[in-house]
């Protein structure tokens, strides 16, 4: 995160990137907030056409929630990335996606 100095007060004020508050997740513990961080990038890039960039982070997601035993945040980033498949007429990707989100 940067932060900015406000000279009318002098305390710092983060400047946000193009997720917005979402770049601030995080805290004392990252572990707790880090996959949620991966799925909101990941939908960033999905929007802005970036195919790649986006299934790489549902991916890193998956992997993250996985590893801290997030199992509502594996599911939900495994359902995201079905639907992007589905959108893009991948049908054996997003039924394996689904399933996984399924049995998560």
């Amino acid at each position: 995160m940067i932060a900015t100095v406000n000279r009318d007060i002098g305390e710092p004020q983060p400047q946000v990137g193009p997720l917005g508050p979402a770049q601030i997740i995080g805290g004392p513990c990252p572990e707790n907030q880090a996959q949620r961080y991966l799925i909101l990038k990941a939908e960033y890039y999905r929007l802005q056409g970036r195919e790649y960039k986006a299934q790489s982070l549902f991916d890193a997601a998956i992997k993250r929630a996985k590893q801290n035993e997030f199992i509502q945040d594996e599911a939900l980033a495994n359902e995201l990335a079905a639907r992007f498949h589905l959108t893009g007429q991948r049908y054996t990707m997003a039924s394996a996606y689904m399933k996984r989100a399924r049995y998560t």
